[in-house]
């Protein structure tokens, strides 16, 4: 993901329309670190899928493996 697609991803998973449990984390991460927030983002998309037993889009485990990639260096 380039840093324009992060910032638009970040941009809607955080809008002032989106409510969920998490919100306000995801919120203060996104001021705090974009990488940062991108795992939690994609970690909280992960569990949440699995926990409804829906499919998995392997283009989003792809892009949690590339974050964490770029985040341990």
């Amino acid at each position: 993901m380039t840093l324009f697609e992060m910032l638009i991803y970040l941009a809607d998973f955080t809008s002032e329309d989106r409510h969920y449990p998490d919100v306000d984390i995801m919120r203060k991460k996104t001021d705090e670190n974009l990488y940062s927030a991108m795992l939690y983002s994609l970690t909280y998309i992960i569990k949440s899928v699995v926990e409804e037993n829906r499919f998995l889009h392997p283009d989003t485990l792809s892009c949690y493996n590339c974050i964490l990639e770029k985040m341990e260096g």
